[in-house]
């Protein structure tokens, strides 16, 4: 193996994993705040230290940097959102054919209520960060118009 050949880091555990989604929940209010005079970058940079150091505690060997673990947020919210979007794909497929005892009015409100199709799919440490990220990031603002159905039926 040459020397200039970097190594590869280990894999995160389901411990380290379960930490970050901790750490990262204690600190949301700073690291999904926009800029301003309480949070600065410098808030932000501390805030993903403190969450690196959260991870780092479950298995001291096992060092991760800020950029690591940030990656491994990106990654796991990244699969949580595919998670919930294909439950959510089935299970209107499921209100949407003939004969499932809803109207069409409850398909709606069913979308709308923030109903959590993908609780069976979903682990536990899934499941709080669907709770973090919010419902809106599934479901959309309710009351919110999708400005690609305004688009295509201006043409």
């Amino acid at each position: 193996m040459s020397a200039g050949k970097k190594q590869r880091s280990s894999r995160f555990t389901q411990g380290m994993t379960d930490a970050l989604v901790e750490a990262y929940g204690k600190h949301q209010y700073i690291l999904q705040s926009k800029f301003s005079n309480l949070v600065t970058n410098e808030k932000k940079k501390e805030a993903w230290i403190k969450v690196a150091d959260a991870v780092n505690a479950v298995n001291p060997a096992e060092r991760k940097t800020v950029e690591q673990v940030k990656k491994k947020w990106e990654d796991v919210t990244g699969s949580v959102k595919k998670k919930e979007r294909h439950a959510r794909q089935q299970e209107l497929k499921k209100l949407n054919t003939t004969g499932n005892g809803f109207l069409a009015d409850e398909v709606s409100c069913l979308m709308y209520t923030g109903a959590r199709p993908s609780v069976d799919i979903l682990s536990q440490s899934e499941q709080e960060v669907a709770r973090i990220l919010g419902p809106e990031i599934f479901t959309g603002i309710p009351g919110g118009q999708d400005t690609m159905k305004l688009s295509n039926t201006s043409n």
